[in-house]
C-alpha cells in the first residue's frame, strides 16, 4: 500500500473528529446510598485454578492496585458489589422506561454496514447511550431518566475513575476519554449470545483495549434457575476453540453490582441461555486512532497501492466512524 503524508494528515482528524462525535461515553449517575447490600449467592458456577475474583462485602468504586496486578497478568478479573444495590435498582429501571419507550433494539451480529440479525447467534437488545456526559437529549427524548445518570459522584464518575486506573497499567498510551463506548442490554427470556470476541483484528474495533459489564440484576436473580452467566473462555482461542485443545473456561454469575473487566483481544466469551430476564451496561474503553492503524486497516482491505489505497484509507475513516454504531449495537453487548 502506498502511504501518503498528505492523505493522511486530513484523514486522521476527520477519523478521530467523526469516531469521537459518535462514541463518547453514555453518562449515568445516583447519590451512592449508606446502605448496602452484600451479595449472597458465589460468583462463579465453575472456577479453575486461574480464575480470578476478589473478595469484598463492600461496595468499591475504585480498583485496588491487585486488581489492577492481575488484571494486567491474568487478563480479568471479577470485583464483586463494585455497584451498590441501590444504583443497581434505580439503572435497571431506567432500562424499563427505555425499553416500554422503544429506545431499545434487537441486537444484531457482523461490523459496519454488514450486519444482520442471527438468531441462532444472539438474542438480546441494546440501548446506546448517547454521545457523551452532555449530550444525553437523545436518551431523555426516549423515555430515559437522565437524572439518574447524570450527577456528580454517579455512574459518569465512577467509569472516569475506572479508565483512570486503566491507564496506569496501559503501556501502549492512555485510553481516549472521547472513544468510550457505553449501552445497555437486555436478554429476554431465551436470550442468549454465543462466544464471540469484542476487538476483532483487522478492523476499527481494534480500538477496545478493556472490556467492562456490570450486572443490574435484582437481588431475587437466581442463577441457578434463571442462567445467564458469562462464559469467559480461557483456552487461547478465537471464536471457536482451538483444535485439540481441551475446554477451558469459568462461568460468573450475573450477580447485580458484579463489575467484570478483560482485556478485549484477550478473552473470547458468551451469555449461556437465559431463563429469566437479564440486565446488564456494558462498555468498552478504548485507545486513540493512530496513523499506523490507517495503513494496517487499509492493507487489510486488499488492493495493490496508489489511488485505490486512497479510496480504501478514506473508506477506512468511515468504517471507523460507524465503530459505535456498527460494533458497539451489534457486537457487543455481554
Amino acid at each position: 500500500m502506498v502511504h501518503h503524508p498528505v492523505v493522511i494528515s486530513l484523514l486522521l482528524p476527520l477519523i478521530i473528529g467523526i469516531y469521537s462525535r459518535s462514541t463518547s461515553i453514555a453518562s449515568a449517575f445516583t447519590t451512592i446510598p449508606k446502605s448496602i447490600t452484600v451479595t449472597r449467592r458465589p460468583l462463579l458456577v465453575s472456577s479453575p485454578l486461574n480464575a480470578v475474583v476478589t473478595s469484598s462485602s463492600s461496595v468499591q468504586h475504585e480498583l485496588s492496585p491487585s486488581v489492577l496486578a492481575t488484571l494486567s497478568t491474568r487478563g480479568y478479573v471479577i470485583v464483586p458489589n463494585f455497584l451498590s444495590q441501590s444504583l443497581v435498582n434505580e439503572l435497571r429501571q431506567d432500562i424499563i422506561a427505555l425499553r416500554s419507550s422503544g429506545a431499545f433494539k434487537q441486537a444484531k451480529i457482523g461490523q459496519d454496514s454488514t450486519n444482520t440479525l442471527n438468531t441462532d447467534i444472539r438474542i438480546a437488545e441494546t440501548c446506546f447511550l448517547g454521545r457523551g456526559r452532555n449530550e444525553l437529549t437523545s436518551i431523555t427524548s426516549a423515555g430515559g431518566n437522565n437524572s439518574i445518570r447524570d450527577r456528580s459522584g454517579g455512574l459518569y464518575d465512577i467509569l472516569d475513575n475506572l479508565r483512570a486506573s486503566l491507564d496506569t497499567i496501559n503501556n501502549n498510551g492512555k485510553l481516549d476519554p472521547n472513544l468510550t463506548e457505553l449501552l445497555y442490554a437486555y436478554y429476554p427470556l431465551g436470550g442468549y449470545y454465543r462466544r464471540h470476541r469484542d476487538a476483532i483484528p483487522n478492523s476499527a474495533s481494534v480500538l477496545r483495549k478493556y472490556s467492562l459489564l456490570l450486572y443490574l440484576n435484582d437481588e431475587t436473580y437466581d442463577p441457578t434457575v434463571d442462567g445467564g452467566q458469562l462464559r469467559m473462555h480461557l483456552d487461547g482461542g478465537g471464536d471457536e476453540c482451538p483444535p485439540g485443545v481441551p475446554p477451558n473456561y469459568i462461568d460468573v454469575n450475573p450477580i447485580g453490582g458484579t463489575l467484570v473487566l478483560f482485556k478485549s483481544e484477550l478473552i473470547p466469551h458468551e451469555v449461556l441461555n437465559t431463563n429469566s430476564e437479564r440486565y446488564a451496561l456494558v462498555g468498552w474503553f478504548n485507545r486513540s486512532v493512530l496513523v499506523t492503524d490507517i495503513g494496517r486497516l487499509g492493507d487489510a482491505t486488499g488492493g495493490g497501492g496508489g489511488d485505490d489505497s486512497i479510496v480504501r484509507m478514506g473508506l477506512l475513516a468511515v468504517s471507523m466512524a460507524m465503530v459505535t454504531y456498527g460494533v458497539a449495537n451489534i457486537m457487543g453487548s455481554s
